[in-house]
């Protein structure tokens, strides 16, 4: 089974985020910095950019200097103009809010090829 990191400072988001990725084991988190401390066997991380304490461009770049190997991150912003900083910062993919069931099994079917997500 696969593990996802969720990172997102709206608790209702990471509900709705969590129950359309299917067959995968889902750690969250409200901001970077508890992101990662919980950043252990991790096969993919989605994360919002907008948030307190650490935002996701910061947590991209630790994720990116840290890793040992390259662990796919998707970005998720409600604001276009974060896309390419995000991208610069290495996220391998963006998704501007909202997005729906669609794009999400495209991103899992890309980086986890492996998981099923609930809707077909």
């Amino acid at each position: 089974m696969k593990t996802v990191l969720i990172v997102d400072d709206d608790p209702l988001f990471r509900v709705f985020l969590k129950s359309m990725l299917g067959d995968c084991k889902v750690i969250d988190a409200e901001n970077g910095k508890i992101a990662l401390e919980k950043f252990k066997s991790i096969d993919l991380v989605i994360t919002d950019i907008c948030m307190p304490i650490m935002d996701g461009i910061k947590l991209i770049h630790k994720i990116r200097k840290l890793q040992q190997k390259e662990i796919p991150i998707i970005a998720v912003t409600g604001f276009i103009n974060n896309v390419d900083p995000a991208k610069k910062a290495g996220a391998d993919e963006c998704l501007t809010k909202p997005f729906g069931q669609q794009e999400i099994d495209i991103v899992m079917e890309r980086f986890l090829p492996e998981s099923t997500s609930p809707v077909s």
